[in-house]
């Protein structure tokens, strides 16, 4: 009786905990800080979180004097001496990739940084798209990816990693995973909205109870 009790405490506590991390993910109010790491030449990245002021100057001012230019999907821009940033691209989107190139191994800083809503939709055009990823961990193309919006998707490409599906055999090659921080070509057969599924605070922190229960009864045993 100690330990149902005990349960369902931990178990209210816990779900209580959850929602409050994820009406926090949805506040504008949070920030974060935190880098990417970059090699010399040209990088594949995307940002899970941005600035307030998203614009190419205040985005990339960590790198000043070492960042040549910025290349997007359709858009571009170049830094010149006395001049700065010059080009199409005046304004960073969360929800595109970007091709960053460096003279030298560097890292890109972002201090104050909102959250990208990971429930944002990517309207994909036929052809290739060049995206974000709008979580900071880890997730498998396969869980990543909607059914429905799977099935439009022919190839998808990183920095040196590309990944293909195939007919009974789903998603193979170099590529097994999305990653915050890092950008990709979305290669699709025709347009879709896409939302990428990403792990909830709640689904993690609601397997707490279960451990701690699990623990306590092996302790009583013994």
């Amino acid at each position: 009786m100690q330990i149902l009790v005990w349960f369902c405490t931990v178990l209210i506590f816990t779900h209580s905990a959850a929602v409050q991390l994820q009406a926090d993910a949805a506040d504008p109010a949070v920030r974060i800080d935190y880098c990417l790491d970059l090699h010399a030449g040209a990088n594949l990245i995307s940002f899970y979180a941005l600035p307030e002021d998203a614009s190419i100057s205040n985005v990339m001012a960590s790198l000043l004097g070492n960042a040549t230019g910025v290349t997007g999907e359709g858009v571009a821009a170049t830094y010149l001496d006395d001049v700065g940033w010059a080009g199409s691209l005046t304004t960073v989107s969360p929800l595109s990739g970007y091709w960053l190139t460096v003279s030298d191994a560097d890292s890109l800083c972002l201090s104050e940084a909102i959250p990208t809503d990971p429930g944002a939709q990517y309207q994909l055009h036929a052809g290739n798209n060049l995206v974000s990823f709008p979580y900071q961990g880890a997730v498998e193309i396969g869980d990543a990816l909607p059914d429905e919006v799977e099935d439009v998707i022919t190839g998808i490409t990183g920095e040196g990693v590309a990944a293909t599906r195939l007919d009974g055999q789903g998603w193979v090659g170099s590529l097994t995973a999305f990653e915050g921080g890092k950008g990709y070509w979305i290669q699709t057969t025709d347009s879709a909205v896409l939302v990428f599924n990403v792990p909830e605070p709640a689904g993690l922190l609601l397997m707490l109870p279960v451990l701690f229960v699990v623990t306590g009864l092996r302790r009583r045993a013994e």
